[in-house]
């Protein structure tokens, strides 16, 4: 039996939101003269993040993956979840601060223009590209980069997974191969075309054959964990040998097409699915004592969309004079900017986005029992 809830999962997508937001901290370039990377704080430890934080929202696609595949596949195939109730439980959970947060870089973003001439980070802030992000289509092939509160690019691609993997289940679920199959072949797009797109459908099905083998060696192969724990801990002892000490990864690329083809699915199709596979097991061996940190998971969506508007604010406090635009490379200043960072999007979930939450459903939604229900995901 599958537990209600993996506590361990949750807390691991703030440690993602965390990378991502570390790799936002090449922001602050625009503020500095002569900005260098190794000059970012504590680099030689975090080093890690600052080189390869965006493959934090690699991690979020695989592990939607798994949680829909987990919560939602059986409900769908069995017609016992209308898309309505589907829609809107999703979309009563990513709107809200999507919507708000747009608002606030609009403005935040208006000011510092008035002031510097030029847009901070992500200059695609006309109307086209706000009408994209209102209807969260920002980052579906239409755009011409990145715009307003840029991080929002994934969860623009999650609402596109969202959508296809309704329909997919509804209509063409033909089996575990075919969701792998699925998940490669628009791997092999992503690599072509450098749509974001196919690279959220091909980590997130790759996150629904996750949760298949997940759940297959728990039930049926115990014999097989043990293993799973030794490769998961391999691989990441590779990613830091690599980062810190030696260069692996131009060595394996030196090897040829294979050498490549390797280093391009590492993370998608090694690291991520093992990492994963890993944590449900200890989840599932009654790993309990972690649900106090819950909370920590609950504001990771909320982290993701408030660094960057706080980012802005305190850019403005540059171009107005009042901070140094070589506040990046401050220990005291990163540690400051990850606490308020916590602090609001503590205040955002438990204030605004469960409220929200709580009556977009109960409105749209008039089933009680399942309010109840999808109050829990």
């Amino acid at each position: 039996m599958w537990p209600s809830r993996f506590y361990i999962l949750d807390i691991s997508r703030a440690f993602a939101s965390l990378a991502v937001i570390l790799w936002h901290w090449q922001h602050f370039s625009d503020l500095s003269v002569g900005f260098v990377s190794e000059n970012q704080p504590l680099y030689n430890y975090f080093k890690i993040f600052y080189v390869e934080g965006l493959k934090g929202v690699e991690f979020f696609f695989v592990l939607s993956g798994f949680v829909f595949f987990l919560v939602y596949k059986n409900s769908i195939i069995n017609r016992s979840i209308s898309f309505k109730a589907y829609f809107v439980n999703r979309l009563s959970r990513l709107y809200p601060l999507h919507f708000v947060s747009l608002l606030l870089v609009c403005f935040l973003q208006y000011v510092y223009f008035e002031k510097i001439g030029e847009y901070f980070v992500y200059e695609n802030n006309d109307w086209i590209h706000f009408v994209m992000n209102v209807f969260l289509v920002s980052n579906w092939g239409f755009e011409n980069g990145f715009s307003f509160n840029g991080p929002i690019w994934s969860v623009s691609v999650e609402m596109f997974l969202y959508l296809i993997f309704f329909v997919f289940c509804f209509y063409f679920f033909k089996g575990w191969l075919f969701v792998l199959l699925i998940s490669l072949v628009s791997f092999v797009f992503y690599k072509i075309s450098h749509l974001f797109l196919f690279l959220g459908v091909a980590l997130f099905f790759m996150g629904g054959v996750v949760y298949k083998f997940s759940g297959d060696v728990f039930f049926k192969h115990k014999f097989l964990i043990v293993p799973i724990y030794f490769i998961t801990f391999c691989l990441w002892v590779g990613v830091f040998i690599d980062l810190y000490f030696i260069d692996v990864e131009n060595y394996i690329l030196s090897l040829g097409v294979m050498g490549t083809v390797f280093i391009r699915g590492f993370s998608g199709y090694l690291l991520f699915p093992f990492t994963i596979c890993s944590m449900v097991f200890l989840e599932m061996k009654s790993i309990r004592w972690v649900s106090r940190f819950a909370w920590f998971g609950d504001i990771s969506y909320a982290s993701y969309l408030i660094h960057f508007p706080l980012q802005l604010v305190f850019a403005i406090f540059v171009c107005y004079g009042f901070l140094d635009g070589e506040l990046y490379r401050s220990v005291y200043f990163l540690f400051l900017f990850i606490g308020l960072v916590i602090f609001l999007s503590y205040l955002s979930y438990e204030y605004f986005e469960r409220p929200c939450q709580k009556n977009i459903r109960k409105f749209f939604l008039n089933d009680k029992k399942l309010v109840s229900l999808f109050l829990l995901k």
